[in-house]
């Protein structure tokens, strides 16, 4: 008897409070929202990457998923190599 008591005392306050409700309700339309654009972009970028000592079947592979890549012979100036990647 008490526990029923208990628990539609905490239903009813949970009701009663505007917040408890709005976090309820909208938090989760809020996130779902966010989700869906998130996974439904529609914009195919293509990415650019520099390698360096890999194998052509790697090199390949990367050619195949839509990823453009750059060769190296070496990795000195590697910070200018990577500006002139983007």
């Amino acid at each position: 008897m008490r526990i029923k008591a208990l628990i539609l005392r905490i239903i009813k306050q949970n009701i009663r409070d505007k917040r408890t409700l709005a976090l309820m309700m909208i938090a989760p339309l809020i996130i779902m929202s966010l989700i869906y654009f998130l996974f439904n972009s529609s914009n195919d970028s293509i990415l650019n990457i520099g390698v360096y000592n890999t194998t052509n079947e790697f090199n390949k592979y990367l050619d195949t998923s839509n990823i453009n890549v750059v060769v190296y012979d070496n990795k000195s100036n590697i910070k200018e190599k990577l500006k002139m990647i983007t």
